[in-house]
């Protein structure tokens, strides 16, 4: 018999729903949804109860045939049983927004700016976050049906910015590919 682990904790488990709608104008142009959530978690190994819950809009337009632009809006309500955060669920942001271009030089190549922003946050303890926006670049080529290599730019700024209080995210871009 392993002495590793716990024997008293159990599965966890999850109910979950989602339901959304989705518009199509100007040709399939300009392109809306909204969704809503809601999920109930048991047995978590982290949280005595855990209930996220909210709703998600996307919108997307083609503004030149080699130009979309785009944005999601995000709320969270994220409620949690634990008496170290009262009844909400830390590092979770309330309110998230994202916006990007992509553009298409050609059939093959892709660039696509990309900016997050992540708002109303606090970790454990109830301690405040700043919120902080992220911009990313990201180029792809589409080499034939089976091969896109791609390379991209994350923290393009270089902003300093916490994800986790007392861990500062390094300072540096992040080049990936």
């Amino acid at each position: 018999m392993s002495t590793l682990g716990n024997a008293d904790l159990n599965p966890e488990k999850c109910k979950g729903s989602d339901a959304g709608i989705e518009w199509s104008l100007a040709e399939d142009k300009v392109i809306m949804d909204l969704a809503c959530f809601y999920n109930d978690f048991e047995d978590l190994t982290v949280f005595a109860g855990f209930l996220p819950q909210g709703f998600q809009n996307r919108d997307e337009a083609e503004t030149h045939p080699k130009l979309s632009i785009g944005g999601t809006y995000t709320f969270l309500d994220a409620e949690t049983d634990d008496p170290a955060n009262g009844d909400e669920l830390s590092r979770r942001a309330k309110h998230r927004y994202s916006a990007y271009a992509d553009y298409h030089p050609s059939e093959r190549i892709s660039v696509c700016l990309n900016a997050e922003s992540s708002n109303d946050r606090f970790d454990t303890g109830r301690i405040n976050l700043d919120d902080y926006i992220n911009v990313s670049l990201s180029v792809e080529c589409q080499v034939n049906d089976y091969v896109k290599p791609y390379i991209r730019v994350q923290n393009l700024f270089d902003d300093d910015y916490l994800e986790i209080n007392g861990f500062d995210t390094l300072r540096s871009r992040d080049l990936s590919a």
